[in-house]
């Protein structure tokens, strides 16, 4: 019902956010579909999830503000303590376990290392604009998807901006293809290209 993130883990097993149920779904290689352990009356509205090398999953819970960790053997905690997020609907996890996060309504991209500290990566808290540059000198329109390279750079689908941005440690943001405020399905190159609202990537 409604779904809307999805991840896949090294065994080939994807994992659908099935946001109107608010679950968490497994599909296996051979199609065989089960409904994640643990996570029945916890999540609202979840909007993204991602996965590590150890399959352990980690999810944007975006109506209760917070985020999850999973374990592998269903052991469920809340990352981030009293960060306070405000509805996040992307998540990213890098190959040492570090959580990236668009804490959307916050306007900001935020990082949990493995200790649990919060730290904000890139954006202005509860500011809104489409500036590119370093940390707090940055701008975002309510950021959604995310997603990781290899290097380290992170992808934002800037979606109120129908933009998509790129972060490169140490956390400086750079458009790569849309026009802030101009909504569209333009091919291209750069601001020539258009989006329409984009929440995944």
């Amino acid at each position: 019902h409604q779904p809307y993130g999805v991840a896949v883990d090294s065994a080939g097993n994807v994992f659908v956010v099935d946001t109107g149920n608010s679950l968490i779904r497994k599909i296996t290689p051979s199609a065989s579909v089960t409904t994640v352990s643990g996570l029945s009356g916890v999540l609202s509205r979840a909007s993204a999830v991602a996965v590590d090398r150890t399959g352990t999953l980690y999810i944007a819970d975006t109506e209760n503000n917070a985020i999850r960790k999973l374990t592998a053997n269903g052991v469920l905690t809340t990352l981030g303590g009293t960060a306070g997020f405000r509805e996040p609907y992307g998540i990213a996890v890098d190959a040492s376990g570090v959580v990236y996060v668009a804490d959307t309504s916050n306007q900001v991209i935020r990082r949990i290392t493995l200790d649990g500290a919060v730290t904000t990566v890139a954006g202005r808290f509860g500011q809104t604009g489409s500036i590119d540059g370093t940390g707090g000198a940055a701008s975002f329109y309510n950021p959604e998807g995310l997603a990781l390279d290899n290097a380290g750079g992170l992808y934002v689908a800037d979606s109120w901006n129908h933009t998509l941005r790129k972060i490169s440690p140490p956390g400086t943001v750079s458009t790569l293809g849309g026009r802030s405020g101009v909504a569209g399905s333009t091919d291209g190159t750069g601001a020539q290209a258009a989006f329409y609202y984009p929440d995944g990537v």
